[in-house]
């Protein structure tokens, strides 16, 4: 099952935004593998369910803004360090006016270090006091975030489509049995040979859905 309970062992499960359902059950259509049709009606039950999925109109989706990539040290000592940094620019709803330098945004990072591998955002405005670029503010909360990866597949007959991977941890704890279950090129399995691939863009969706509870109708439009 994608999911089978609100929670497990304590931890609350991810609802799934819709803005990554609706890709992925529009790539399986398109799949030939006797299981594709169980799991559209899998995913469609999940998104008609509002304990495990989220609409549109609940998260906001910000795409990649730039990304940095920089090292120190000499390489194959465990001194060496490489990280790539990804730029997010975002203004969370709750901030009405803003004087820092800089855009309101965040940083998720991929590197190693002594030669292990981290990955994560920065979490605290002290990691962003000597940027320039972007600033944080501790109202966002990575918890609400699910990233995800876009491909653009053409298949054997020319048709284009969308289709994402989902790169969120979080997320991936949850959906047990997930299609895509964050593999590289998941579709592979579901879409005819010879289906080729293009890398579009990395995003993330934000739930905002605990701020438009909190808020009174007439200050959301």
């Amino acid at each position: 099952a994608v999911v089978s309970t609100q929670s497990t062992g304590g931890k609350q499960l991810k609802k799934v935004p819709w803005q990554i359902i609706d890709p992925i059950i529009s790539t399986l259509k398109y799949s030939l593998n006797d299981k594709a049709e169980d799991f559209v009606k899998l995913l469609t039950n999940v998104k008609q369910n509002k304990l495990f999925s989220s609409p549109n109109r609940e998260n906001i989706v910000i795409c990649l803004d730039s990304t940095v990539e920089f090292e120190h040290g000499q390489p194959d000592t465990l001194e060496y360090e490489e990280v790539t940094e990804y730029i997010y620019k975002f203004k969370h709803p709750g901030i009405r006016r803003c004087t820092q330098r800089g855009d309101c945004g965040f940083i998720r990072f991929i590197g190693t270090e002594m030669g292990v591998l981290k990955e994560g955002f920065y979490e605290f405005e002290s990691d962003y006091q000597d940027r320039t670029d972007v600033h944080y503010h501790d109202i966002t909360s990575f918890s609400d975030m699910c990233e995800y990866r876009v491909d653009t597949l053409t298949l054997p007959d020319k048709t284009e489509l969308d289709t994402v991977t989902i790169l969120s941890r979080l997320h991936l704890e949850s959906l047990i049995g997930f299609p895509n279950s964050g593999l590289h090129n998941w579709w592979e399995k579901w879409l005819p040979a010879n289906t080729k691939s293009e890398y579009k863009d990395e995003r993330i969706t934000y739930s905002v859905t605990d701020y438009m509870v909190a808020k009174k109708p007439t200050e959301l439009d």
